[in-house]
């Protein structure tokens, strides 16, 4: 998340977007290759990772198909 930015927009305002991508843990360093060769100026950022878990501490984001 970007400095000065609250949890709360990053997960509800619908101005800003970025790209959320998923890919096997083997596979992160093929994604990142292919990631500088074809998007040069945009970063690949590995925010976590996921787990069999559903709870979550972030708040609801928009629900677009409600």
């Amino acid at each position: 998340m970007r400095p000065g930015f609250t949890t709360a927009q990053a997960v509800g305002d619908g101005e800003d977007y970025e790209l959320l991508v998923t890919f096997r843990p083997g596979d992160r360093e093929r994604a990142a290759r292919l990631a500088a060769e074809h998007f040069p100026e945009t970063p690949l950022t590995v925010i976590g990772e996921m787990t069999a878990e559903t709870a979550s501490a972030l708040p609801p984001g928009y629900r677009h198909f409600s």
